[in-house]
């Protein structure tokens, strides 16, 4: 499933290659910015975007030198005109000259690092270390507009997910009745470096448990059920999952677990943990005719686009 919210992409500043006289400095304006996302969720914090948010960090790299025109500046939504206008004011941009935009949300993370003013197109990258709450988890989106004419009255930027998205489902109805607690995705690596330039993940490194609590209950019959809110969407790294990874879910007082080893998690994808418990032996409870199942738990992974 994809979704796609198309808007226009204007910078008001260019000059058209009719234009003799230079810009007065202005600010840079644009309107209309488009998102590909990974469905059709709503929601805040790190629940997954569905539309532009309001404020975004912009490069202008001329050519593939440093980002001499615009660096980490704010890009920010103004509701009146419909447009996101920038922090500063630029002069047009000399004809014939070759330029850049990089945009990248979201605009302030404590969990990142962004390129410097002094750091080339080759040499631009996003170090990130992903917090162990899943609520505190972002969804970062990136555009490029590939290299533009300065001459030009437009160009276009397409955001996309540099993440991957990872949500928890019951898959059949035959699961133990309780109240789920904690949801643990361990050994899980949270550094990583993003490359503008290629648009890949590297240096990926470190493991922690990514976690959220919860206080939902399930029944025998919760078929198809997400575990966790929207904002408890685990946004991880890209990666694929170590030997020592698991996936454990709390159920009342026992904690039901499973490997997630060679469980590729791809950047800009989905993918749906669909819990699978299955009744094994009978327990007996201190009286012969009044026996509860016992469950053990494993996965179906589900990728989406």
């Amino acid at each position: 499933m994809k979704f796609c919210k198309l808007l226009t992409f204007a910078l008001a500043t260019l000059v058209a290659a009719s234009c003799v006289e230079p810009l007065e400095d202005s600010h840079v304006t644009m309107t209309d910015v488009r998102l590909e996302g990974y469905g059709d969720e709503v929601g805040t914090k790190s629940a997954p975007l569905s539309s532009m948010p309001s404020t975004f960090h912009c490069w202008a790299y001329v050519g593939d030198n440093t980002p001499t025109y615009m660096c980490r500046e704010g890009m920010t939504y103004n509701n009146s005109t419909g447009k996101w206008v920038s922090a500063l004011k630029h002069g047009n941009i000399p004809s014939g000259t070759n330029i850049r935009y990089y945009g990248l949300a979201p605009y302030n993370s404590t969990y990142m690092t962004v390129p410097a003013y002094n750091t080339t197109w080759a040499n631009s990258t996003l170090v990130y270390q992903c917090p162990a709450a899943s609520t505190s988890q972002e969804d970062i989106i990136v555009a490029n507009s590939g290299l533009c004419n300065g001459s030009a009255t437009a160009a276009s930027m397409t955001f996309s997910h540099i993440l991957c998205q990872v949500r928890i489902h019951t898959c059949f109805d035959n699961v133990p009745a309780g109240s789920v607690t904690t949801v643990n995705l361990t050994n899980v690596a949270y550094n990583g470096t993003y490359k503008f330039s290629t648009d890949s993940w590297t240096s990926v490194s470190g493991t922690r448990t990514m976690t959220f609590t919860a206080s939902q209950s399930l029944t025998t019959a919760s078929e198809n059920v997400q575990i966790g809110t929207d904002n408890q969407t685990m946004m991880l790294v890209p990666q694929t999952l170590p030997s020592s990874s698991q996936l454990q879910v709390r159920v009342g007082s026992t904690t039901y677990s499973t490997s997630m080893s060679g469980v590729v998690l791809t950047k800009g994808r989905r993918v749906t943990l669909r819990i699978i418990f299955n009744s094994t032996t009978s327990i007996s409870t201190g009286n012969d005719t009044d026996c509860a199942p016992e469950y053990d738990m494993n996965v179906e992974v589900q990728y989406e686009d």
